[in-house]
Parts: C-alpha cells; sequence; structure tokens
C-alpha cells in the first residue's frame, strides 16, 4: 500500500506541474501545517496511545497557479512502527517522498522540500517540546543561547562591580562606549557562543541532541586525507586556493601601484578610478558575469580564444583556474590602493640619497622602496589571506559551485553545504568552530613573527 502511495503522490504532482503555466510561478502551501501540530500535541500527551493508530494522515499540499485554480491535493501513507520512537508528525512518507523528490528538477522537488520545512516547523512549535524521542527520553531543545548571553552580561556585571572605584572617575567615557559595546556582544559575542556550543550537539531539522566531541572527531577523522570531501583534502585546496590569490593579488597591486606613481605617467586620476572599479562592484555581481564569460556555449572567453565549447568546470584544475581569475580580478584593487599609500608616504628625500649614492632603480626599489612598505603591506597581506580564506564564499558558490563534485570548495562552502544543504548544523557549527581556531592561529602567529604593527622607522 505505501508503494502505491508513494505512486501516486508522484504521478499527481507530476500532473499538476505539466498542467500549470511553466511561466507562471506556483504557489506552495502546506495546508497540512495545522492538523500536524494537532496531531503533535496529541502525540505528546499520548504516545502510548497512538501507536496503534492503523493510519496517518501526514499533510495536504496544495497546487496554486497565479489565478488561484486548484490543480490538486492528496498525501496519505499507513504509518510504519515506531523503530526510532518519531515523537513527531514527520512519517517515513515524508522522507520516502522527499527521496523521489531529490531524483527530480524543477517543480516537484520545490514543492516536497517547502511542504516538509512546513511540517517540521509545526512540529516543533508543538507545546514547545521536543520533536524525535530516542530511547524513551526525550532531547529537549537547546537554549545554549540563552546561557551565553546571561553568562556575558553576568560577566560584566561582576567585572563591574570589582573595578567599581576605577570606573566611577571615567562613567562619562564609559557611558559613551556603553551602546557599541552592547552592540558588539549582541551581534558578535552572542552569535560566536552560541555557534560555539551548537558544535556540541547533533541538530537537524527533527532532533536535537547533545553529541560531546562527536562532530569534531567526525570532521577530523571520519574521511581519509584523500577524499575529495575529507576535512584535510579541503583545507589543502583553501591552503593553495589562498596562497595563490593573495600573492596575484600582491604582486599585480605592487606593480600597478609602481606605475601608478611613475611621475612621468599621464591621466593618474582617470587610471586610479578604472582599476578600483572591480573593487566596488559588489563581488556577486563580478562573480555572476565571470561565470557567463566561461559558459561552454556562449561564454566570452572561449569565444575570444577560440576555444569551441570548451567545459571550465568539467576539470578540477580549469575550474580552480576559473575561479582563481575572478577573485584576482576582485581582489588586486585592495593591495594596489595600499601600495599606493604607502609610495607616497615615503620621503623622496631617500630616493635623492640613494641617486647620490649611485644606486640603480633595482636598488633603490629593494633598499628603500621594501623596506618602508614593510609596515603597510604586511598587514594588508595578513587581511588578504583572512578574507580569502573565509570571505570567498561568493566567488566559489557562484562561479563554480564546488565543481567537479566539490573538488572546488574551499572549507567555508563546504561548511555551508552541511549546514543549508545536508540541514546538518551542529556539523556544520563545528565545522565553522574549527575555522575559526585555524585563522585566530594564523593571524596570532604571523603577527608575532612579522612584527607587522611596528612602524618603518623604529
Amino acid at each position: 500500500e505505501a508503494e502505491s502511495v508513494l505512486a501516486e503522490a508522484q504521478r499527481r504532482v507530476s500532473a499538476s506541474v505539466q498542467a500549470s503555466e511553466r511561466t507562471e510561478p506556483i504557489e506552495v502551501q502546506a495546508k497540512g501545517a495545522e492538523k500536524a501540530l494537532e496531531q503533535a500535541r496529541l502525540q505528546v500527551a499520548n504516545p502510548d496511545e497512538l501507536l496503534t493508530d492503523s493510519r496517518w494522515e501526514a499533510m495536504v499540499l496544495t497546487f496554486k497557479q497565479s489565478e488561484s485554480r486548484l490543480l490538486g491535493e492528496w498525501c496519505a501513507e499507513k504509518r510504519r512502527g515506531f523503530a526510532d520512537a518519531v515523537a513527531c508528525p514527520i512519517p517515513k512518507a515524508l522522507a520516502d517522498l522527499a527521496d523521489l523528490a531529490a531524483a527530480k528538477e524543477g517543480e516537484p522537488a520545490l514543492i516536497w522540500n517547502a511542504a516538509k520545512t512546513e511540517v517540521v516547523i509545526a512540529a516543533r512549535a508543538a507545546d514547545g517540546r521536543v520533536t524525535m524521542v530516542k530511547g524513551g527520553a526525550p532531547v529537549q531543545k537547546n537554549r545554549t543561547w540563552q546561557l551565553v548571553l546571561g553568562s556575558l552580561l553576568a560577566l560584566l556585571a561582576l567585572l563591574g562591580f570589582i573595578y567599581r572605584k576605577q570606573l566611577r572617575p571615567h562613567l562619562g567615557a564609559y557611558a559613551y562606549v556603553f551602546p557599541a559595546m552592547a552592540a558588539v556582544i549582541v551581534l558578535v559575542f552572542v552569535p560566536f557562543g552560541y555557534g560555539l556550543s551548537l558544535s556540541f550537539y547533533d541538530v537537524t531539522p527533527t532532533r536535537e541532541a547533545f553529541v560531546g566531541l562527536t562532530n569534531f572527531t567526525d570532521i577530523l577523522f571520519a574521511r581519509g586525507a584523500g577524499d575529495p570531501h575529507s576535512f584535510y583534502y579541503t583545507t589543502l585546496i583553501t591552503v593553495v586556493w589562498t596562497a595563490v590569490n593573495v600573492f596575484l593579488h600582491l604582486a599585480i597591486g605592487l606593480f600597478l601601484a609602481l606605475v601608478l606613481q611613475d611621475p612621468k605617467l599621464r591621466f593618474k586620476k582617470v587610471y586610479r578610478v578604472l582599476l578600483i572599479i572591480p573593487w566596488a562592484i559588489p563581488n556577486y555581481i563580478t562573480a555572476l558575469i565571470w561565470k557567463a564569460m566561461f559558459n561552454a556555449e556562449y561564454g566570452l572567453i572561449n569565444r575570444v580564444f577560440s576555444l569551441g565549447s570548451f567545459s571550465w568546470f568539467d576539470s578540477p584544475l580549469t575550474a580552480f583556474c576559473a575561479n582563481l581569475a575572478t577573485n584576482v580580478w576582485l581582489g588586486f584593487p585592495f593591495m594596489m590602493v595600499t601600495a599606493l599609500g604607502a609610495l607616497q608616504s615615503i620621503p623622496k628625500e631617500l630616493y635623492e640619497a640613494a641617486d647620490v649614492d649611485g644606486a640603480g632603480r633595482w636598488r633603490k626599489f629593494t633598499h628603500v622602496t621594501l623596506p618602508l612598505l614593510k609596515p603597510a603591506m604586511i598587514p594588508a597581506v595578513i587581511l588578504g589571506v583572512i578574507w580569502t580564506f573565509n570571505l570567498s564564499f561568493n566567488v566559489i558558490y557562484l562561479v563554480s559551485g564546488g565543481a567537479p563534485d566539490g573538488a572546488t570548495d574551499i572549507l567555508v562552502t563546504q561548511a555551508f553545504r552541511y549546514a543549508f544543504e545536508q540541514y546538518r548544523y551542529g556539523y556544520a557549527a563545528a565545522y565553522a568552530t574549527i575555522i575559526f581556531g585555524i585563522l585566530m592561529a594564523y593571524t596570532m602567529i604571523t603577527n608575532r613573527i612579522t612584527k607587522a604593527t611596528e612602524g618603518a622607522f623604529e
């Protein structure tokens, strides 16, 4: 009976989609959400009584065109045993239907996914209770964010009490600083603390359970280093991606800054404006433009270089190069502006003294320019590494999409996929925590080694 129900559901979805106007959006409404909510309340109150229920109405899907014409509604399935002691209105049928939709494209998949989300939300709202039971003991909702916020406020109050004598003469100054500090606490420390706590839980749309360090051990040891989806392989790709990008950003930016600093160059202001444009345009727009340029059928790059229908995203190397070209285009203006500002701050007397000593261009560059560029460029390189390592999401996701088969994904896009494509929120939080640890260690080590905050003339 279950197989026939699923087959009929699949047939009705296909028929409804085919009957609709393909150019008009389909409004998806999960009308069964209220009924699912009521069923959730009943289950929480009388779980044993519902074990004998032979049938289970999961939800009703309503498909509407822009004219609101009813196209179809129906989905029911015989309940199966409580193998996992499920205590939420998400029957096996819904998972089966989602699996069917996963093999499809377009509206069917969107319909089933939207319906599943609505039912999950309804279930989680039932009496503020849990959505799944394991071993007969309910897994309570994660209230850690409240504990984090309360702990931070308590810590601030304690520090204020301890140092009240020292703070009293400066209360006026602290009153001005308080709004900014409150914003930092709410917008930075609380989300960070909540994300850190979430990494110790197994959190999905239907389950919350404390798992300790399991997420971290799974990330670090569950897959072999050669697996394209393993943490170590993705980290290697991320490190290579970051190193190549920052090197090209620095080389191109410094070269253009030296060219713009040449006193013989005319129309400098025009060139500066033109070279800053890639940095000024939102990066997601630039990423989409470059993706279109790399298109196998109508892409500008294939036409200019007579490459025919060459597909850039079928090979890890060419897909990496496509991402690289896009990110270099976005990143070199920052290095150019930083280097140009540093060059303009170098006293001309130093170059005049070098001329008196008979130094050529190369010796002036290596003995005067580079040493005095160091205080400005090293912090810029550190920032460039952090941005490229952690903030290249738009380029990877929009240009190659990780193709082929995740081979060009970096750590941040992989964490995104775990959270918003696989709905493994705790696992993704653990992934993000590891990324934060890597960047924090890198920043501390580089600052200590390079002493980037020291002045040029100290």
